[in-house]
């Protein structure tokens, strides 16, 4: 028997037995956790061909294929990459990989991490504004025309990089981890073009309200099994660290708000 035929075999015996184990089970979809190396990427048919581990109360290893929930699950996958995901299993048995993410590269977490990187850059700005004498070289930076002009520039294209991605979230060509990622992208970029605390609050109030809207989506989407419950976790540290920081600096401003 072939290898090909092997693996055909191997599938349709697990379609089966899934089949029969299904029954009586309920209606709730269940999502399992995914860990394999991309074999094959067709992004026009929504699927992905995984070379799997063991999936434990679903499946053993093997490869085959998987429906993917929407083509930008796919962005920046190709074969022989080594990934990691979610997969959804419906009460008829329908697999569907609902996240896909090269091993070692946790989307989630760099994008919080993105956050707490933004935040701490808002405190040390603060801290040269109080003190001349701190970050002389990073201020001298900020006032020379060609790095400012660039930043402007970026500014503007991360702006467009918002309208496209919403765009593409809408009709199912975009994630909505690429959709959190564009907008915090956005708002780091204000950050750098403050040249006051004022300014910096302004934008920190900006990503309060933003950070309390992707807690809200996280926590809708766990409840509907696309989300896990540390997806809901880190949301709610990353609009707490928002928070700490704007308090920050607002302590620091006399009379913030006028």
């Amino acid at each position: 028997m072939s290898s090909n035929l092997a693996r055909f075999v191997a599938f349709a015996l697990v379609s089966l037995v899934m089949v029969g184990c299904g029954k009586g089970n309920g209606d709730k979809d269940k999502v399992y956790d995914i860990k394999g190396k991309v074999v094959a990427v067709d992004a026009d048919k929504k699927k992905v061909t995984l070379d799997h581990e063991a999936i434990p109360g679903l499946m053993k290893a093997m490869e085959m294929p998987f429906a993917v929930e929407n083509t930008g699950i796919l962005e920046g996958i190709k074969p022989g990459d080594k990934v990691r995901g979610k997969l959804k299993v419906d009460s008829a048995n329908n697999m569907t990989i609902t996240q896909l993410e090269k091993a070692g590269d946790s989307s989630s977490l760099k994008q919080e991490g993105d956050v707490l990187l933004c935040c701490h850059a808002c405190e040390n700005h603060a801290l040269a504004d109080a003190d001349p004498a701190l970050g002389l070289e990073n201020l001298q930076r900020t006032k020379d025309s060609k790095v400012k002009k660039l930043l402007t520039e970026r500014l503007a294209t991360l702006r467009e990089l918002v309208k496209v991605t919403d765009a593409e979230y809408r009709v199912g060509k975009a994630s909505f981890d690429r959709v959190q990622q564009a907008q915090r992208a956005l708002l780091n970029a204000r950050i750098e073009l403050c040249e006051s605390d004022k300014e910096r609050i302004m934008v920190l109030e900006d990503m309060v309200s933003l950070a309390r809207e992707h807690e809200k989506i996280a926590a809708q989407r766990y409840k509907t099994g696309v989300a896990t419950q540390s997806d809901v976790l880190l949301a709610t540290a990353a609009r707490l660290e928002v928070e700490i920081t704007l308090e920050r600096i607002r302590a620091k401003v006399p009379n913030p708000g006028k």
